[in-house]
Protein backbone atom coordinates (compact mmCIF):
# COMPACT_ATOMS: atom_id res chain seq x y z
CA UNK A 1 0.00 0.00 0.00
CA UNK A 2 1.61 3.42 -1.13
CA UNK A 3 2.05 5.66 1.66
CA UNK A 4 0.01 8.89 1.38
CA UNK A 5 2.05 12.16 2.73
CA UNK A 6 0.88 15.58 4.05
CA UNK A 7 2.67 19.19 4.17
CA UNK A 8 0.92 20.70 7.66
CA UNK A 9 1.44 24.80 8.52
CA UNK A 10 1.10 25.85 11.34
CA UNK A 11 0.76 29.58 11.31
CA UNK A 12 0.88 31.43 14.70
CA UNK A 13 1.11 34.68 15.30
CA UNK A 14 4.78 35.06 15.36
CA UNK A 15 5.92 31.69 13.83
CA UNK A 16 4.99 29.51 11.45
CA UNK A 17 6.19 25.86 11.56
CA UNK A 18 5.99 23.70 8.43
CA UNK A 19 6.24 19.57 8.18
CA UNK A 20 5.64 16.63 6.22
CA UNK A 21 3.78 13.55 8.02
CA UNK A 22 2.39 10.65 6.80
CA UNK A 23 -1.49 10.32 6.77
CA UNK A 24 -2.35 7.12 9.39
CA UNK A 25 -6.22 7.24 8.77
CA UNK A 26 -9.10 9.06 6.86
CA UNK A 27 -11.95 9.84 8.81
CA UNK A 28 -14.95 11.69 7.88
CA UNK A 29 -14.19 15.34 7.81
CA UNK A 30 -10.63 14.93 8.81
CA UNK A 31 -7.53 13.00 8.90
CA UNK A 32 -4.74 11.48 11.67
CA UNK A 33 -1.39 11.88 10.86
CA UNK A 34 1.75 10.51 12.34
CA UNK A 35 4.06 12.93 14.24
CA UNK A 36 6.50 14.25 12.26
CA UNK A 37 10.24 12.94 12.07
CA UNK A 38 11.59 16.85 11.36
CA UNK A 39 10.42 19.95 10.96
CA UNK A 40 10.95 20.98 7.29
CA UNK A 41 11.07 24.79 7.95
CA UNK A 42 10.39 27.13 11.17
CA UNK A 43 9.72 30.85 10.54
CA UNK A 44 9.97 33.28 13.54
CA UNK A 45 8.10 36.35 12.05
CA UNK A 46 9.40 39.91 13.53
CA UNK A 47 5.86 41.33 13.99
CA UNK A 48 2.95 39.41 15.17
CA UNK A 49 -0.11 38.64 12.93
CA UNK A 50 -3.94 39.81 13.88
CA UNK A 51 -6.05 37.69 12.10
CA UNK A 52 -9.62 39.74 10.64
CA UNK A 53 -12.60 38.55 12.63
CA UNK A 54 -16.08 38.81 11.77
CA UNK A 55 -16.99 41.32 13.62
CA UNK A 56 -13.85 43.58 12.05
CA UNK A 57 -12.62 43.09 8.80
CA UNK A 58 -10.34 45.34 6.77
CA UNK A 59 -9.99 45.87 3.06
CA UNK A 60 -7.05 46.90 0.34
CA UNK A 61 -7.59 48.98 -2.42
CA UNK A 62 -5.33 48.70 -4.93
CA UNK A 63 -4.16 51.57 -7.28
CA UNK A 64 -1.47 49.63 -9.50
CA UNK A 65 -4.77 47.78 -11.18
CA UNK A 66 -7.82 48.64 -12.12
CA UNK A 67 -9.86 45.72 -14.02
CA UNK A 68 -12.32 46.07 -16.89
CA UNK A 69 -15.41 44.32 -18.23
CA UNK A 70 -13.84 41.97 -20.17
CA UNK A 71 -10.90 40.89 -18.11
CA UNK A 72 -11.02 37.17 -17.76
CA UNK A 73 -10.87 35.66 -14.29
CA UNK A 74 -11.63 39.22 -12.68
CA UNK A 75 -13.70 40.32 -10.28
CA UNK A 76 -17.94 41.36 -12.18
CA UNK A 77 -17.25 45.26 -13.02
CA UNK A 78 -20.80 46.54 -12.23
CA UNK A 79 -21.12 50.46 -13.03
CA UNK A 80 -22.44 51.17 -9.54
CA UNK A 81 -19.88 49.08 -7.84
CA UNK A 82 -17.09 50.10 -9.79
CA UNK A 83 -14.86 51.03 -6.94
CA UNK A 84 -14.76 48.18 -5.39
CA UNK A 85 -13.28 45.59 -7.86
CA UNK A 86 -10.03 46.33 -7.23
CA UNK A 87 -10.76 46.13 -3.05
CA UNK A 88 -9.52 42.92 -1.92
CA UNK A 89 -10.05 41.34 1.62
CA UNK A 90 -7.17 41.65 4.53
CA UNK A 91 -6.88 37.79 6.37
CA UNK A 92 -4.33 39.71 8.61
CA UNK A 93 -1.97 42.57 9.55
CA UNK A 94 1.10 43.34 11.46
CA UNK A 95 3.24 46.24 11.74
CA UNK A 96 5.39 44.56 8.96
CA UNK A 97 2.82 44.42 6.36
CA UNK A 98 -0.60 42.10 5.30
CA UNK A 99 -1.99 39.28 3.97
CA UNK A 100 -4.65 39.52 1.20
CA UNK A 101 -6.88 36.96 -0.29
CA UNK A 102 -8.67 36.59 -3.31
CA UNK A 103 -11.11 33.87 -4.98
CA UNK A 104 -10.28 35.75 -8.16
CA UNK A 105 -7.30 33.55 -10.65
CA UNK A 106 -6.16 37.39 -12.08
CA UNK A 107 -4.70 38.08 -9.28
CA UNK A 108 -1.72 35.93 -9.32
CA UNK A 109 -1.26 37.78 -12.99
CA UNK A 110 -1.49 41.47 -11.05
CA UNK A 111 0.01 40.64 -7.71
CA UNK A 112 3.14 38.99 -9.16
CA UNK A 113 6.15 38.74 -6.37
CA UNK A 114 8.18 42.17 -6.59
CA UNK A 115 5.59 44.49 -7.25
CA UNK A 116 5.41 47.70 -6.18
CA UNK A 117 2.03 49.60 -5.64
CA UNK A 118 2.80 53.21 -3.85
CA UNK A 119 -0.72 54.45 -3.91
CA UNK A 120 -2.44 51.35 -2.14
CA UNK A 121 -4.53 52.12 1.28
CA UNK A 122 -5.87 49.95 3.70
CA UNK A 123 -9.94 50.02 4.52
CA UNK A 124 -10.24 50.05 8.58
CA UNK A 125 -13.60 50.39 10.09
CA UNK A 126 -14.42 53.98 11.38
CA UNK A 127 -12.04 55.29 10.04
CA UNK A 128 -10.74 57.19 6.60
CA UNK A 129 -8.57 55.09 4.34
CA UNK A 130 -4.85 55.17 4.56
CA UNK A 131 -2.18 55.05 2.10
CA UNK A 132 0.33 51.97 2.70
CA UNK A 133 3.01 51.71 -0.15
CA UNK A 134 3.83 47.70 -0.06
CA UNK A 135 5.87 45.27 -1.65
CA UNK A 136 4.42 41.84 -2.71
CA UNK A 137 6.72 39.06 -1.11
CA UNK A 138 5.01 36.13 -1.42
CA UNK A 139 1.81 34.34 -3.25
CA UNK A 140 -0.06 31.19 -2.51
CA UNK A 141 -3.10 29.22 -3.95
CA UNK A 142 -4.87 27.40 -0.97
CA UNK A 143 -6.97 24.91 -2.11
CA UNK A 144 -9.73 22.86 -0.56
CA UNK A 145 -12.27 20.68 -1.47
CA UNK A 146 -16.27 21.95 -0.64
CA UNK A 147 -19.62 20.85 -0.31
CA UNK A 148 -22.27 21.61 -2.67
CA UNK A 149 -26.19 21.77 -1.92
CA UNK A 150 -26.83 18.34 -3.57
CA UNK A 151 -24.14 16.63 -1.58
CA UNK A 152 -21.36 16.70 -4.62
CA UNK A 153 -17.63 18.14 -3.72
CA UNK A 154 -16.21 21.16 -5.45
CA UNK A 155 -12.72 22.62 -5.49
CA UNK A 156 -12.71 26.36 -4.33
CA UNK A 157 -9.22 27.60 -4.85
CA UNK A 158 -8.62 31.28 -2.39
CA UNK A 159 -5.19 33.02 -3.65
CA UNK A 160 -3.09 34.81 -0.47
CA UNK A 161 -0.55 37.25 -0.95
CA UNK A 162 2.22 38.40 1.37
CA UNK A 163 2.78 41.95 1.14
CA UNK A 164 5.21 44.32 2.79
CA UNK A 165 4.81 47.72 3.98
CA UNK A 166 7.33 49.58 1.85
CA UNK A 167 9.32 51.76 3.84
CA UNK A 168 6.68 52.52 6.96
CA UNK A 169 6.55 55.97 8.39
CA UNK A 170 5.04 56.97 11.81
CA UNK A 171 2.21 58.29 9.27
CA UNK A 172 1.93 54.62 8.22
CA UNK A 173 2.36 52.67 11.29
CA UNK A 174 0.34 54.66 13.42
CA UNK A 175 -3.21 53.78 11.82
CA UNK A 176 -1.67 50.04 11.52
CA UNK A 177 -1.60 50.04 15.25
CA UNK A 178 -5.07 51.37 16.17
CA UNK A 179 -5.92 48.64 13.16
CA UNK A 180 -4.16 45.98 15.66
CA UNK A 181 -5.63 47.43 18.79
CA UNK A 182 -9.41 47.26 17.06
CA UNK A 183 -8.87 43.90 16.38
CA UNK A 184 -7.00 43.15 19.51
CA UNK A 185 -10.34 44.30 21.73
CA UNK A 186 -12.72 42.31 19.50
CA UNK A 187 -11.07 39.20 19.87
CA UNK A 188 -10.86 39.95 23.82
CA UNK A 189 -14.42 40.80 23.89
Amino acid sequence: MKQELVQIEFVLMAAKVTFVSRIMARERGGITVSFPAVLTSIERRKNARFPMTQEVLGYLRLSSWDPVEDDAGAPPVLSIYNDMANVLVLQDISLGGVCVSSRYPIMNQVLKRGLVDDGASIIAPMRAPFKTPFEVRWAKTVREDVKDRDGGTRTVSTFKYGLQFVSPTEEILVPVRQFIQMLAKAEAI
